[in-house]
């Protein structure tokens, strides 16, 4: 039975956490796309011995395969319990040499999948957790909806899963249609001034993000039948809380929630304690799921 936790510390006892450097070989990849003419950076950690399962780090949108050192926590604790790390560069996010148009959802999920894929042929992993934050958490619904894998194991954060929370996130639904229409049918990009950077929206943009509506979630868990955890931030101003909830719902999870960091919380928070707790409940999360 799944249960619905509102505090961290019950899952900080699943495993020990080193909370160390991980003892673990790092690797560069570029890995051929099988749906274009281009190659994903992707990274991965691996432990010392055979891992036990290979867990992706899904990173959000317009972010880069670690969030830009956010994600190096967990990524060596799970390394430091056995599990390998898969991580990857979007098109026109880190090191990807592509233009951010092909930033679209069916790209991404594809990409995701070509990274999975090497990782098990390459390492003999066969179970798979996937950790989702953000647009990342969209993604890993978007692959469930569309039978694309079987996770074994799944954590959201803050996943943006509503498609009314997207587009407020562009300025509101005047904005997003003005910007829709104005490239619509067309391979013109409309050049958005996002917080990190213009970013090239491309038609293919839109219409990936408009396929599922708001039952996203919905959708998604009735493709899923595995234990997943959900956290997030009670003062997210980028995915509203309620949507997470719908999220964490939907899919039955453990839910952690913390009201200090917002929508960059356990990656980027000035918070030690509430950051460090996050991160070694996720750890803990994947580690005992995926031990199962």
């Amino acid at each position: 039975m799944k249960k619905l936790l509102f505090v961290v510390f019950v899952l900080m006892l699943f495993v020990g956490w080193t909370g160390v450097f991980a003892d673990a070989d790092y690797s560069e990849v570029s890995i051929p796309s099988t749906t274009r003419e281009a190659n994903i950076p992707a990274y991965f950690l691996l432990p010392k011995g055979d891992p036990t399962a290979v867990v992706v780090l899904i990173h959000g949108h317009h972010g880069n395969h670690n969030e830009w050192g956010g994600y190096d926590i967990v990524a060596n604790g799970l390394a430091n319990n056995g599990i390998l790390v898969a991580e990857l560069d979007f098109p026109g996010c880190g090191a990807s040499a592509e233009d951010f148009h092909l930033n679209a959802m069916s790209y991404m999920c594809n990409d995701v999948l070509d990274v999975i894929n090497y990782a098990k042929e390459t390492y003999g992993t066969e179970k798979v957790g996937a950790m989702g934050y953000s647009m990342g958490g969209r993604i890993v619904s978007q692959m469930l909806i569309e039978d694309m894998i079987k996770f074994d194991s799944i954590v959201f954060v803050a996943p943006a899963v509503s498609l009314a929370d997207i587009v407020i996130m562009f300025g509101g639904q005047e904005n997003y249609d003005m910007m829709k229409e104005t490239i619509k049918g067309s391979d013109d990009m409309y050049p958005f001034p996002g917080a990190y950077g213009e970013q090239l929206l491309s038609n293919e943009f839109f219409n990936d993000l408009e396929v599922y509506g708001e039952d996203m979630a919905e959708l998604a868990a009735a493709k899923y039948d595995g234990n997943s955890l959900t956290i997030y931030s009670t003062n997210d101003s980028i995915v509203s809380p309620s949507v997470s909830q719908k999220c964490a719902d939907a899919f039955g999870s453990t839910v952690i929630t913390e009201n200090i960091l917002d929508h960059s919380y356990n990656f980027y928070g000035q918070d030690p304690a509430t950051v460090d707790a996050l991160n070694t409940a996720i750890v803990s999360f994947f580690t005992a799921d995926l031990s199962k």
